[in-house]
């Protein structure tokens, strides 16, 4: 027993493989971890109120473009629509954006989405109906004040507004999120503000494209981008 004691103490075995970077008093090191970066597509789509925002810029600056020749041939369902032909395709560009924002971030379940993404577009549409409506009808009647530059400025103003609030209207009524009146209440005053962009949209013989492209575009960015706030409010 002595010479087995003697053995061990001369000659020890190893206890842990020779490794030269561990020994017995140190950790073990932790796991490589990968750092991986989502896509931007992917980040993007984290973000409703960014991506509504670039879709509706994108569809308004699509439709301030499109040539004339497109809405004739769309007049027919413009007359069904009680919209003129030039102001049909806009319509038909932005409304599929904010259906695609009920479906997408709406939290609905299966059975409920279609009908909401449905009817989140025909109010879309129908935003887009009564705003023409009204600004066609207030600025045939010149009303104006003294304080007031152009008698653009109130069919503007109302005709933004009530797009907008047919826009939240539509998709309060199947996501929840939206119908606080802290949700709704900001976009429609948002839609007022940007259309008061109607003054150089009339005038685009001066103003060129930048006219109706400024007011689509910018109308059609400001309330996609609170809608899509709106669709994460919890």
């Amino acid at each position: 027993m002595a010479a087995g004691i003697y053995a061990f103490i001369r000659y020890p075995l190893p206890l842990l493989p020779h490794h030269p970077h561990i020994s017995l008093m140190s950790t073990p090191p932790e796991p490589a971890t990968s750092h991986t970066n989502p896509s931007p597509l992917k980040a993007l789509h984290n973000r409703p109120p960014l991506l509504l925002g670039l879709l509706g810029a994108a569809s308004g600056a699509l439709g301030a473009v499109m040539p004339e020749p497109i809405g004739e041939i769309l007049r027919p369902l413009g007359d069904l629509l009680f919209l003129k032909g030039t102001i049909v395709h806009p319509a038909l560009l932005f409304a599929p954006i904010i259906a695609y924002g009920v479906w997408a971030f709406g939290g609905l379940e299966s059975g409920r989405r279609m009908m909401a993404t449905a009817i989140a577009f025909v109010a879309a549409v129908a935003g887009w109906s009564v705003a023409v409506a009204i600004a066609v009808n207030l600025h045939s009647l010149k009303i104006a004040a003294a304080w007031l530059p152009s008698d653009a400025l109130i069919p503007g103003f109302a005709a933004g507004a009530a797009g907008a609030a047919l826009v939240f209207l539509g998709g309060a009524m199947a996501v929840p999120a939206l119908r606080p009146v802290r949700v709704w209440a900001p976009g429609v005053l948002i839609g007022a503000i940007a259309g008061l962009l109607l003054l150089p949209a009339g005038l685009s013989s001066n103003y060129g494209l930048l006219g109706p492209l400024s007011l689509l575009m910018i109308w059609q960015a400001s309330v996609a981008t609170w809608f899509g706030r709106g669709l994460i409010a919890r």
